[in-house]
């Protein structure tokens, strides 16, 4: 059971570590997804201009290291930072890039594709945002902090009435007749 509880603790540790390192990485580099282990990152979707794919407060799930082709939703460096849009095309070994829901077609190199998108989670940017602001380290720490503590005090309560139990039982039994702690003289 010893040995469970401490698997336990190290996954749990383990999950808190990355979460706070991917909030650190949110909190202090905005504007580009942190990179998380196999070369996936995630994204929120700020606006509206990939719906009806993608609506504003969802969760894009990037993959970094795919090479992007024609039809792939990416994120894509452009002269207003990153932004969310299709490969629609190519043209003279540029891509054709414009956003799901209309507006103007540009052109960007391979270079400036940052990821291809390869699933989302709808409604969740919201949690992914939370986790880059500070009031979302300082839950994420706190947590952190619970994990440590939290079973230590559980086991703790635990043992102390155990400590009470074995006690009475290694007390001393009275002796004679009457059990009351009184031996007759004859």
């Amino acid at each position: 059971m010893k040995a469970m509880i401490t698997l336990l603790r190290v996954i749990l540790v383990g999950i808190w570590g990355l979460a706070l390192a991917v909030s650190l990485g949110l909190y202090f580099d905005g504007h580009t997804p942190p990179r998380l282990p196999g070369g996936y990152a995630p994204w929120t979707v700020a606006d509206g201009a990939m719906e009806p794919s993608y609506a504003s407060g969802d969760l894009v799930i990037l993959n970094m290291e795919q090479e992007a082709q024609p039809g792939d939703a990416v994120l894509a460096r452009g002269e207003n930072g990153l932004a969310l849009s299709r490969i629609i095309g190519t043209v003279e070994g540029q891509f054709i890039l414009r956003a799901d829901g209309g507006g103007d077609s540009v052109l960007a190199w391979s270079s400036e594709v940052e990821g291809v998108c390869l699933t989302y989670l709808p409604g969740c940017g919201a949690a992914a945002e939370f986790l880059q602001s500070l009031p979302g380290i300082l839950l994420v720490c706190l947590g952190g902090l619970a994990l440590f503590l939290l079973p230590e005090l559980l086991f703790r309560k635990d043992r102390a009435p155990r400590k009470a139990a074995q006690s009475k039982a290694a007390a001393p039994r009275p002796n004679g007749p009457g059990r009351g702690g009184y031996t007759p003289r004859h």
